[in-house]
């Protein structure tokens, strides 16, 4: 029987990061960062709020793990515990993952998305995933990087995708294949 995310994924430490499933005591971290107007401009979100983020907790609660075609928030500490930051992980099928990526404004630019998403990106290709892919508006140009220095190549560019809060946009589509990953020498370990 599938078990919980919050049974069946196991920590992943880095060196200045860990991984785990989002935390109730994360919510209100959570919600301070997805509440920002910067944060939120290039996702679905808007005017997030607590009950928001209990509502997506309670959600992941009763996710079975894995589950094709569900989206899993993992949250990224520092050695501390403070939250930085959120990774999105959807399994579309057995052996092929999306990933997404949300950091607190005071925790970007400083490593900490490349490191947690190479962490998540070794794991999932330890686990069997034969690629993984991930979504960008053109306009992130961020994000869009470090996909790029993480070893994901970019597929094509959808343009004016959809209509999205009140503008048209474009989204860039990349690709990461496990026979490409270049993460095997990243430093990670698991705790059960």
């Amino acid at each position: 029987m599938s078990r919980s995310i919050y049974e069946g994924f196991a920590t992943l430490y880095g060196q200045r990061v860990s991984i785990s499933p989002l935390g109730k005591a994360d919510l209100v971290a959570f919600t301070r960062y997805r509440a920002e107007p910067a944060i939120a401009r290039y996702q679905g979100w808007q005017d997030y709020q607590l009950s928001d983020a209990e509502a997506l907790f309670a959600g992941q609660c009763a996710l079975p793990f894995p589950h094709p075609d569900s989206w899993y928030q993992l949250a990224i500490h520092d050695a501390g515990g403070e939250l930085l930051g959120d990774l999105a992980l959807h399994w579309l099928t057995a052996q092929e993952a999306e990933v997404g990526f949300t950091l607190a404004p005071a925790s970007q630019g400083q490593g900490y998305a490349s490191e947690a998403l190479k962490l998540l990106l070794a794991w999932l290709f330890g686990q069997g995933c034969l690629s993984v892919k991930a979504a960008v508006d053109t306009r992130n140009v961020p994000s869009y990087r470090l996909l790029e220095r993480c070893g994901f190549t970019r597929t094509s560019c959808h343009k004016d995708a959809a209509f999205f809060k009140g503008e048209w946009y474009s989204e860039y589509h990349y690709r990461l294949e496990r026979h490409h990953w270049q993460g095997a020498g990243d430093k990670t370990s698991h705790k059960t």
